[in-house]
């Protein structure tokens, strides 16, 4: 029962996806795995470090990015990899195909001379 609740409140305590923590939780993990992994899966990895950097970038510089960054790292320590790691590849895979959907449409209307 108590691992159960210690479950329980892990997830809770995650951050929603899409948010800036979230983000920097996602590129943390993809780095550490990168530095643990082979060839081929670092060539997996990277895509999803890049996308998670990109949008921490965006948000966060200086000394908010140091403190943030370094008090997610340390709350992270511990922690499993692997769910994460999911959790941040179907985020950046959902974000994908709204993109690809948008653009998508975007061609269609400019064929169809939709202005």
């Amino acid at each position: 029962m108590i691992l159960f609740l210690a479950a329980a409140a892990a997830v809770a305590a995650s951050p929603s996806p899409g948010s800036a923590d979230f983000d920097i939780r996602c590129m943390l993990v993809a780095n550490q795995v990168i530095e643990k992994v082979d060839a081929p899966t670092k060539a997996k990895v990277g895509p999803l470090a890049m996308y998670y950097f990109g949008r921490v970038d965006s948000r966060l510089s200086g000394n908010e990015l140091q403190q943030r960054v370094g008090t997610i790292a340390r709350s992270m320590l511990g922690q499993q990899l692997k769910p994460l790691l999911t959790q941040c590849g179907e985020f950046m895979s959902q974000r994908a195909g709204a993109m690809q959907r948008t653009g998508q449409s975007i061609t269609s209307q400019i064929r169809r001379g939709v202005k």
